[in-house]
Formats: structure tokens, sequence, C-alpha cells
């Protein structure tokens, strides 16, 4: 019974929900926005919106501003920025509380959209930094318009030293595509200059190459290239005069030879026994003897005869 009950309870409070959808899509979606569920009220507030421009009626700005936040609460950050720029022109000009919290949901919006541009990576740098000024602007207005929203001075803060880091981080940014631009330029620089230089280097190593060879031909002028014949010709001259010579050399060995003294016969003939050196040497020392004999018959002469004439 409790079980069949709740339902039935439940059924009726859909009913009666849908009922007021139906009677008042604004208000439905407004408190389905208070109470969290911003993407159902999101999409009454779309219908609303959408039904009420078909029939040409002009939509309230409170409705624009309340469907940029429920965009602003589910995620749509560009869904959002346009709704409050519609809600800020439907609030018309001068100060208002509607129009500095239109101005709020813009500047909230724009960051959110800063935010993305900056995941991106260094191509969306220049979108963050944009988004962030606009957001911060959007703050300021808001804060004029209505200086009780004090909340809206941090955010301005944080928006400032956002925009400090943004900038920052893009001079580092144009300061190395410069350092890249002006490597890149250098680069093509020596590129173009090998590419001119190369027919002069060429016509350099050619100059070398020939000034060698002079000097070669120079140092060696039997070095010179000959024709064919004349080369073949010359080496039969060299061959014929090598054989020539070759036939002449023995006879001249064999009269120089001749010529030299104390040949090989002469030196066989010369040579002597040991037995004819004893005889020689017997000799020498008796004629050394008979000498000596000699001489001292002479000196002993005088004695005897009388005067030494």
């Amino acid at each position: 019974m409790k079980r069949t009950a709740f339902f039935l309870l439940w059924i009726l409070g859909f009913a009666c929900a849908s009922s007021r959808a139906a009677e008042d899509p604004f208000g439905e979606g407004v408190r389905l926005l208070e109470r969290g569920r911003a993407e159902k009220a999101l999409s009454l507030l779309e219908k609303a919106v959408a039904a009420c421009r078909k029939e040409g009626k002009e939509v309230p700005p409170q409705v624009l501003y309340d469907l940029g936040l429920a965009a602003l609460r589910c995620g749509k950050a560009e869904k959002a920025r346009t709704s409050f720029l519609e809600a800020l022109a439907a609030a018309g000009r001068g100060k208002g509380r509607l129009r500095a919290l239109s101005g709020w949901g813009l500047g909230s919006a724009l960051w959110r959209l800063g935010e993305a541009a900056e995941k991106a990576g260094p191509a969306g740098l220049d979108k963050a930094l944009e988004a962030v000024k606009a957001a911060r602007d959007a703050w300021i207005r808001a804060l004029l318009e209505d200086p009780s929203l004090d909340p809206l001075r941090r955010n301005i803060e944080r928006a400032e030293r956002k925009i400090r880091e943004l900038e920052k981080r893009r001079k580092e940014r144009e300061k190395r595509k410069k350092e890249q631009k002006k490597e890149q330029r250098k680069k093509e620089g020596r590129r173009k200059k090998e590419q001119e230089d190369r027919p002069r280097k060429e016509e350099q190593k050619k100059d070398r190459r020939e000034g060698k060879k002079k000097q070669e031909n120079r140092k060696n002028p039997k070095k010179k290239k000959e024709p064919e014949a004349g080369r073949k010709k010359k080496q039969q001259q060299k061959k014929n005069s090598s054989g020539k010579q070759g036939e002449r050399k023995p006879k001249e060995r064999q009269g120089a030879r001749k010529k030299k003294p104390g040949g090989g016969k002469e030196r066989r003939r010369l040579a002597m026994s040991p037995e004819q050196w004893k005889k020689l040497l017997d000799k020498l020392k008796e004629m050394e003897a008979r000498k000596l004999e000699i001489e001292k018959a002479l000196r002993a002469a005088p004695a005897e005869g009388g005067k030494g004439w």
C-alpha cells in the first residue's frame, strides 16, 4: 500500500510539474535551475524562448539572463555568452541590477572561453588573452553599474594577473619566433652562399690541379705524355741497346782481368812452399855471416901491412 501510494504521489507530482511547465515554462525553468537541475532548466528555457520568438513576442531580459545562467552551469560557455549579451541588449541602457548581473555572467562566460583557448596550446594564446581582457572589461562595467557586487573586485584582480601572465608568455613566444626566423634566415643565407660559391670553388680546384700538373711536368719533363707509336719505338730501342751492351760486357771484363797486375796465375806462380822458405832464410843467414867476416878482415888489415890506406 505504501509503495502504491508513493508511486501515485510521484505520478501526480510529475503531472503537476508537466502542467506547470506547460502553463509557465519560464517559471518552471527558473525553479529547476534553483534546485540544481541546470540541464532540464536549460532545455525548458530554450523551448520557451524559441516559442516566444516564433510568436513574434519580445523575450524578457530576466528570461535571457536565466537562460545564460543555465547554459553557464551546464558548461556551454558560448551559449551563455550569447544569452548574456542578449539580456544586456534587452535591458536597455542605464544602470540596473539586472544589467549588472548580466555583465557579471558575461564576464564569467568569457573567462571560461579564455581557459578553453589557453588549454589549446600556443596557438590559442592570443584568443585566451582577448577573452580574458573582455571578461575584465565586462566585470568592470558591471561593478560600475552596481558597486555592491563586491566579488567582482576579486574577479577583476584575478583577470589582471592572468592578463600579465598571458602577455609575458606571448612575448616569450614572439621572441622564440624571432630567433627561429633569424636562424632560418642564417641557414638560408649560408645555403645560398654555398650555391653561389660552388662554381668558383670548383674552378679554383681545377686551377690547382692544372698548376700541380704543370709543376710536375717542369720537374720531370720525361714524364710528358708521348704518342703510342713513339713509346713503342723507344721501348724497342732500349731493348736493342740493352742486348748489345750485354754482348760487349764479357769482352771488356776479360780485357780488364788481363791488365790487372798480380793476377790469379802470377799469384799462383809466386807462392812458395815452407821448405823453399827455409832454404831462403838459411841462405840469407849465411850471406849475413859472410858479410860480417869480410868487414872484420878489412878492419884488421892495417896492423899487418903498415898504413891503413
